[in-house]
């Protein structure tokens, strides 16, 4: 059962995403390197979903992030690296937010029946992979019963959001892409030892946006 105060910051979180989202301003915050590859979204954009689950957890609110297991074959781009729990859209999908859903249930084991859609944030392009990732932001009353599926989650990170809010969880460090080349001033955010960039850090950006504005509200 939540809290009057957790109560309250749902209320907050559920009127603000009814108003316009902050959108590319907001991600641009965290964005590693030249972005006008970003701004145009070509047809050929593979459509892929993923899910910012917020849940009450250790006194504050917490959000889900997976940390991908290692490559298993070249062309795996975000091996090792920190997400949000999703994927690209299948065929049976019957719209990107049953996607994302569908792609939480599989790599973390959250139930669809517990969760409370609060809708869409903005859709981020990648242009290394090509996808067009569509963030969808939800909550549970309680914490899941996570369940990873060991060959594409390594671990699960349980980030506090106000955490996340503290200066001093952004930081720039270089960072080594596939290519081989050497980014030298990344900004990312560090939590317990962890480093979130690229686009997810970007997405998180906008939601961390939504959620400083609803704790102050």
């Amino acid at each position: 059962m939540l809290t009057t105060k957790n109560e309250f910051f749902i209320s907050e979180l559920e009127k603000r995403m009814r108003r316009p989202l902050p959108g590319l301003p907001a991600q641009l915050r965290m964005a590693p390197a030249d972005v006008s590859e970003r701004l145009h979204v070509p047809e050929r954009a593979v459509p892929a979903a993923v899910l910012a689950l917020l849940y009450p957890h250790k006194n504050r609110w917490t959000v889900a992030l997976i940390r991908r297991s290692s490559a298993t074959t070249p062309e795996d781009r975000h091996a090792g690296q920190v997400a949000f729990p999703g994927g690209r859209m299948e065929p049976h999908d019957q719209d990107l937010q049953c996607t994302a859903v569908r792609e939480a249930e599989e790599e973390v084991g959250i139930a669809a029946e517990t969760l409370h859609h609060l809708g869409a944030l903005s859709p981020l392009y990648i242009p290394v992979s090509g996808y067009l990732v569509h963030p969808f932001l939800a909550w549970t009353a309680d914490r899941p019963t996570f369940r990873l599926q060991q060959s594409e989650v390594a671990d699960l990170l349980e980030p506090g959001l106000t955490d996340l809010l503290q200066p001093q969880s952004v930081q720039h460090r270089p960072m080594r892409l596939v290519s081989g080349v050497i980014l030298p001033a990344v900004p990312c955010y560090v939590w317990e030892g962890q480093v979130i960039w690229g686009a997810t850090a970007m997405m998180l950006s906008e939601l961390l946006w939504l959620v400083n504005e609803s704790l102050n509200a």
